[in-house]
């Protein structure tokens, strides 16, 4: 699993992704009130307009411009939907 270093690096990890011909991508965001954080997992087909969405809308430590208690700590790709589970480790 990636530990979440910037959003330059989420890029990175989601071309890679595609590049590698994974089938997966997960996200994992920390949210105020909740005691784990919330586990995102899409079909890399749609990854890279949700890339455009979290270049729009996070800032670059991964922290969400309208509310900076939100924040992606964790992402992954994978080639199968078990190669995922690394992020529950977290």
């Amino acid at each position: 699993m990636q530990q979440q270093t910037g959003l330059q690096d989420l890029e990175r990890v989601i071309q890679s992704a595609y590049n590698e011909n994974h089938e997966y991508m997960a996200v994992l965001i920390s949210l105020p009130g909740q005691e784990e954080p919330e586990l995102i997992t899409n079909k890399i087909g749609s990854m890279k307009s949700k890339l455009k969405y979290y270049k729009d809308n996070y800032n670059d430590d991964l922290t969400l411009k309208h509310n900076p208690n939100v924040k992606i700590v964790g992402y992954v790709s994978s080639y199968s939907l078990e190669g995922l589970g690394i992020l529950l480790d977290f």
